[in-house]
């Protein structure tokens, strides 16, 4: 009980074999086109463009494995909101401030499609990194992809490889058969 791991609570879930689907009918994307935009930043991130293309990669693995495409839209509104924030950041789900050995974690969460407010937060006290080198440095591509994986609707995995699994065990950049067959079943 003491991983780091995704904030996204583990309850209300559909479960059909080892992956999870957030109520199939209600929190899915009625299109296939998304866009994405940058809320706030963080001195947390030692380099906002690769930060940036981080993000595009992860977006890239999905689009991959699905129908969606993504795109980032500069100001205005974007489907997908992406953030670092601190603590209690208004939206109900405080964050826990930086990872330390021994304590549960959190290190980002998201909302499903269809929520009120779709977004992707990270915790701007964490460590982040584009190549950890250490137990307490978090990869930006990682956590990205998982979180995005809660956007378009998936829950949390059974299977420890794939990369919708609720904790992290480090860098995790390709999706598992497992999160394909999520996300395949989801929108066919």
């Amino acid at each position: 009980m003491s991983t780091p791991r995704c904030g996204v609570p583990d309850i209300n879930l559909e479960q059909t074999s080892n992956y999870v689907l957030i109520n199939k009918t209600k929190y899915k994307w009625s299109k296939h086109g998304l866009t994405y935009n940058y809320l706030s930043n963080s001195s947390q991130v030692p380099n906002l463009a690769q930060f940036k293309q981080a993000i595009a990669r992860a977006f890239a693995t999905w689009r991959s494995a699905s129908k969606f495409t993504f795109s980032e839209v500069k100001g205005g509104t974007a489907d997908i909101g992406i953030g670092f924030y601190r603590k209690d950041h208004g939206d109900g789900a405080p964050f826990d401030g930086p990872s330390r050995p021994g304590f549960r974690n959190v290190l980002a969460h998201a909302t499903p499609a269809q929520a009120r407010s779709v977004y992707l937060h990270f915790d701007a006290e964490d460590n982040w990194s584009f190549n950890p080198t250490s137990l307490f440095e978090f990869d930006v591509q990682s956590i990205a992809l998982h979180e995005i994986g809660h956007n378009l609707g998936l829950g949390h995995s059974a299977v420890t490889t794939a990369v919708m699994f609720a904790d992290y065990t480090g860098e995790r950049r390709t999706l598992d058969p497992d999160d394909i067959a999520g996300i395949t079943e989801l929108y066919k």
